[in-house]
């Protein structure tokens, strides 16, 4: 934010305990940069530096959206169930890695579809059959529709039913 406004630096470093709750204030006035330097010599870049390192466990969306997250979500055992909160999380993942040119369109249908339960995986994978496509590609965008329509209907069943 403080980059968007054009705010300088040493205005930065007077300004973060103020902006902050303060607990986080405290903890900020207990690092090694800020201890260290006067006002006048205290450095941005540094603070910013051991702020990121001391709290970059706690970047829980910056963790989920990484290829090593991905690739542990779909390896968790799933059932059909879960099948439309699977296809939801998994979509908007890898849409950011495959903007960030971390995950191919290969890997990204290939990925998804090893997260169903084979019985999903054998519906959707016999939708893919196809005498253009490359042996054993699997069409993201295609396969994401039949797994929502596979929902779709169990649903509509679960409603019939009762």
């Amino acid at each position: 934010m403080c980059d968007n406004y054009q705010i300088q630096a040493a205005v930065r470093l007077k300004s973060v305990p103020e902006y902050c709750e303060d607990y986080i204030a405290r903890e900020i006035e207990a690092f090694t940069t800020w201890e260290e330097n006067d006002w006048e010599e205290k450095d941005w870049e540094k603070l910013k530096e051991e702020m990121m390192h001391e709290w970059r466990k706690e970047d829980a969306e910056k963790i989920m959206y990484t290829r090593v997250f991905l690739e542990e979500y779909v390896s968790k055992p799933s059932n059909k169930d879960g099948l439309k909160d699977y296809y939801h999380q998994y979509d908007r993942i890898s849409k950011v890695l495959v903007l960030r040119d971390e995950l191919d369109s290969y890997s990204q249908g290939r990925l998804f579809v090893a997260g169903f339960p084979a019985e999903v995986r054998y519906k959707v994978l016999s939708k893919q059959v196809s005498s253009h496509a490359p042996k054993g590609s699997v069409n993201y965008h295609k396969a994401l529709k039949t797994a929502k329509a596979i929902t779709e209907t169990e649903e509509m069943m679960e409603h019939f039913i009762i």
